[in-house]
Order: structure tokens, then sequence, then C-alpha cells
């Protein structure tokens, strides 16, 4: 009966921090291929706009209105990551969002965080 309770306790506890982690990692991943994208000599200006668009990859899936194709960042062999509560019927959904703020940097968040979470990053 004590390992049930371990077990319950574990997935209530650890299991959504550990998701958050990858959250972060894959927003952080996010920002940074944007930027080497933007090094490297690429226009984003009119791929990203002030207001907050979901991310998507048109090579896993159907992009939809609104959304922002982040396929040509990742270039061929590298899919976007995505969150893990995106489920398959939004295939090319990634379940993060991007906008550029005011004063010209990007924030990327992960609004499906768990444990009330608040996950952005500004860069």
């Amino acid at each position: 009966m004590a390992i049930f309770g371990y077990l319950w306790y574990f997935s209530l506890n650890y299991l959504p921090k550990a998701r958050n982690a990858a959250r972060f990692m894959a927003i952080s991943s996010i920002i940074d291929a944007i930027y080497i994208y933007e090094y490297q000599g690429n226009d984003i200006s009119d791929l990203i706009g002030r207001e907050e668009s979901e991310i998507c990859d048109s090579r896993q899936g159907e992009c939809g209105l609104g959304g922002l194709d982040i396929s040509a960042v990742y270039g061929f062999n590298v899919n976007a990551p995505r969150d893990p509560f995106t489920n398959n019927a939004n295939v090319g959904k990634t379940g993060f969002y991007i906008k550029k703020e005011n004063n010209g940097r990007l924030m990327v968040t992960a609004p499906l965080a768990e444990k009330n979470a608040v996950i952005q990053i500004i860069k």
C-alpha cells in the first residue's frame, strides 16, 4: 500500500515539475533558434507580430489561421519542440505562443504549464 501512496504522491508532485522543466527547455530552444535564424541573415520582422500567436510547425501538420509557422527556422530535419499536453488532434501545433513586445524583444510563453507556474522567456 505504501508503494501506491508513493506513486500517487510522485505523480502529483514531481511529474508536473518535470513537464514544466521540459516546457522551459522547449521555449528556450525556440527563442534561441529564432535568434540563430536571424543571425544567419534572415528577416523575422514579417514572421512575428505584436499580437500573441501560437507557434506551429507545418511539417508536422496543419497550422491554421493566425499561427506562426516555425518550420523555416528549424530547417529540414529538426522538428519544433511541443508541449507535453499537446494532443494528437492538433498535430502541427506546439502549444507555445510568441509575440514581439513594443521594445522589440521576443516573448515566448508556455500557457499549458502545471501547478500554476508561469513559464515565459523574454529575450
